[in-house]
């Protein structure tokens, strides 16, 4: 709960107050509907305008070009992105920890997690925390080579 100062008397009072209750100063509360409104019209219009302005026109005779064939399968950069999480941890490598290498899974927590990429695999370093099995929150890292394919290759060293 915040706490704003009153416009009359600059006494304290709590956000969800209506009133002041120091001097009875009515609290008028912005409100943002109109606003979030507003942005959207603003968005809605800008991709109306670059749907209807970016199609090509076409002529009468005039044939359209073919589109370019994008390449076969995923690429490795897509490989990689599939692989990671928006904490920037890889995936695979997280739930490998989380099935063997922990006493109680639901205490993960991701701290840092690197990697270089190796051609075929990637050499992933993550570090991150978890309860021991008498309870106490340890900090651990893992360093591991992680296949472009998801899969866990080799654990090169736990601690």
């Amino acid at each position: 709960m915040a706490m704003l100062t009153c416009p009359e008397c600059k006494g304290k009072i709590s956000d969800k107050a209506a009133s002041c209750p120091n001097c009875g100063c009515v609290i008028r509360k912005k409100r943002r509907g109109c606003m979030v409104f507003i942005v959207l019209l603003m968005l809605f219009s800008v991709g109306m305008c670059y749907f209807f302005y970016e199609q090509p026109a076409s002529k009468p005779g005039q044939t359209k070009q073919p589109d370019k064939i994008a390449p076969e399968g995923p690429t490795k950069q897509d490989q990689i992105e599939r692989m990671l999480l928006a904490s920037g941890e890889v995936f695979p490598l997280r739930c490998y920890i989380q099935d063997n290498m922990m006493n109680n899974p639901k205490s993960y927590e991701h701290v840092q997690t690197t990697f270089i990429d190796k051609g075929d695999f990637l050499l992933v370093e993550t570090t991150f925390r978890g309860t021991n099995k008498f309870g106490a929150v340890v900090r651990n890292k893992v360093v591991a080579n992680v296949s472009l394919k998801g899969d866990v290759l080799k654990i090169i060293s736990a601690e």
